[in-house]
């Protein structure tokens, strides 16, 4: 978590940066960025966070990313 908390805060975020936003609680799925996103945005956020989770061992969370990233 360390090494995503450095990135920067703007207002339109790259879309290779979303996952680290989403992880340190800058995006949140209810409000927000989240609402205003393009569709193709919300779906590269979901699954670089399913490959994130895969990466680190997190069946449930790469599942429910996964899912999430699939059915929009």
């Amino acid at each position: 978590m360390i090494h995503f908390s450095h990135v920067l805060e703007i207002p339109f975020p790259p879309t290779t940066s979303l996952p680290a936003h989403f992880l340190i609680g800058r995006i949140d799925e209810k409000k927000g960025w989240i609402k205003e996103a393009f569709l193709w945005e919300k779906k590269e956020l979901y699954r670089q966070l399913a490959l994130f989770y895969l990466t680190i061992g997190d069946d449930a969370q790469y599942k429910q990313f996964e899912k999430k990233a699939s059915s929009l």
